[in-house]
């Protein structure tokens, strides 16, 4: 008798061992195809099957397939965006909140680190979204706005120390603006400029907003404003300001005129316009981050656990950054206000900035260094 081959043997032995016989070639074998065994339907059609299984009578098949679906991210959310519309209750809740959970996990692996200014700690941090410090600048007089730009630049203002600085990523100076006043925002403009809110001594005394060039020239200024706090140069070159003492956020033309206001808020700190035309704005007490639209209508707000809220920035996932002074926390949240990252144990910050998070650079590309930092010289601090 021949020997049979080892692939032969194999084969004889998975026939014995199914009782069946072998199939012919080119045909599948007969009988069942274990569900080990059966090839993976395409991306896609798994896909629609997960989503169907949502709506399954089995409890444990529906937790599979809302496990499978987290897990399979961002390729599964184009089909679980109709099917959060079910008319099938469990269909439609499972499918909603698979929506809030992946696109919350998806924030979460994109997430950059975030700038915060500890105003009585006289320090900017910057932490990873582990929460763990990665660059610190200290010895600050109170810092109350921190912002990042171009090649590692930092833009910090000091309220107490009455000034303006930009800082290098070795935290030396390279440009910096002094005897302002008490300092509340400042913002760097894409052409170089700088924009600052000021007051004198008292505290709602001298209410103005300045734009600087880099040579520390005033190019554009409104005056006699009611407590100013933020400002943001908008695209159209007008400018946002919110007004503390006047429970006001308004929005100036070039000539200083009022186009747009939205009063009747709650002591505002913070104002931004978002790319739809709504404003986010924060409010100190009642402590709230929220939102009005064009007409000055409330939108969206978010308050819980919050005791004097300084800053709110609205991130590109939809989610909403607040930092709040009086619990010494900065925390991230989605649309239905629940907290999907937080940094607490702060030491009453101002502010919290998320920064992006950006492919490494090619050193040697054009524009690789970022945008030109004001050049004007600075004095070396206890100079």
């Amino acid at each position: 008798m021949p020997r049979l081959c080892a692939a032969q043997s194999f084969a004889l032995l998975a026939i014995l061992a199914s009782g069946g016989a072998a199939a012919e070639p080119g045909k599948p074998p007969a009988g069942p195809v274990p569900e080990a065994r059966r090839p993976e339907p395409d991306a896609a059609a798994k896909i629609a099957r997960l989503v169907a299984e949502l709506g399954h009578d089995d409890w444990a098949v529906r937790e599979q397939a809302s496990a499978a679906l987290r897990a399979l991210g961002e390729p599964a959310l184009a089909a679980l965006e109709p099917a959060a519309k079910s008319p099938d209750p469990e269909v439609r809740a499972r499918a909603g909140e698979l929506l809030l959970q992946i696109k919350r996990d998806l924030a979460f692996s994109r997430m950059g680190n975030t700038l915060i200014a500890e105003t009585y700690a006289d320090r900017v941090v910057e932490v990873d979204r582990e929460g763990r410090e990665v660059w610190v600048l200290d010895g600050l007089d109170k810092p109350v706005v921190a912002q990042r730009f171009g090649a590692g630049l930092t833009l910090v203002a000091e309220r107490e120390g009455g000034r303006v600085t930009v800082f290098d990523r070795d935290k030396q100076p390279l440009w910096r603006m002094e005897n302002l006043g008490r300092v509340w925002h400042a913002q760097r403009l894409a052409n170089g400029h700088v924009l600052m809110t000021c007051c004198g001594e008292e505290l709602f005394s001298d209410g103005r907003v300045v734009e600087v060039d880099e040579d520390k020239k005033t190019v554009w200024e409104a005056k006699d404003l009611a407590a100013p706090r933020s400002c943001q140069r908008l695209a159209d070159g007008r400018t946002l300001i919110v007004e503390r003492a006047k429970n006001r956020v308004i929005e100036l033309d070039r000539a200083g005129q009022v186009a747009w206001k939205a009063e009747g808020l709650h002591a505002p700190l913070f104002a931004a316009r978002l790319a739809d035309g709504n404003t986010l704005v924060a409010e100190w007490s009642p402590a709230r981050a929220v939102e009005l639209d064009k007409d000055g209508k409330e939108v969206w707000s978010f308050a819980a656990g919050l005791s004097g809220t300084s800053t709110a920035q609205r991130l590109a996932g939809g989610e909403t950054l607040v930092t709040d002074f009086g619990t010494g926390r900065v925390v991230q949240v989605d649309p239905k206000g629940e907290a999907v990252w937080e940094k607490s144990g702060l030491n009453s910050p101002c502010w919290g900035m998320r920064l992006e998070r950006a492919p490494e650079a090619d050193p040697k590309a054009p524009g690789a260094a970022g945008p030109k930092a004001p050049s004007a010289p600075a004095p070396r601090p206890g100079r």
